[in-house]
């Protein structure tokens, strides 16, 4: 829904250009083009997953079980070895129950 949104907002920026401007955020009194105000929404999307400077992430709030979560940060022998003790072969397809 998030990329239909900011999609949408480039593509009317496509065609008003930069004539059309609204303030965003509503009440600041800060005028932007349609474009500025799609790459800002999807800058605030993006930042919600984004780690902080503590390594926790907005999106998953004060929940201390998420608080050491790495996301992304694995290098490929473990990624290739946990993918082998689960019993996925390198091209992800699932490996007959006999054949570990």
């Amino acid at each position: 829904m998030n990329y239909l949104l900011i999609e949408a907002l480039e593509r009317y920026h496509h065609y008003w250009g930069d004539d059309l401007q609204l303030e965003f955020p509503t009440g600041s009194g800060n005028l932007m083009n349609l474009k500025q105000i799609a790459h800002e929404i999807a800058r605030r999307l993006t930042n919600l997953f984004l780690p902080d400077e503590n390594g926790r992430r907005p999106c998953f709030g004060d929940d201390p079980r998420y608080a050491t979560i790495r996301i992304g940060r694995t290098s490929s022998s473990s990624t290739s070895t946990s993918a082998e003790s689960r019993g996925v072969d390198s091209a992800r397809r699932i490996r007959p129950a006999g054949r570990r």
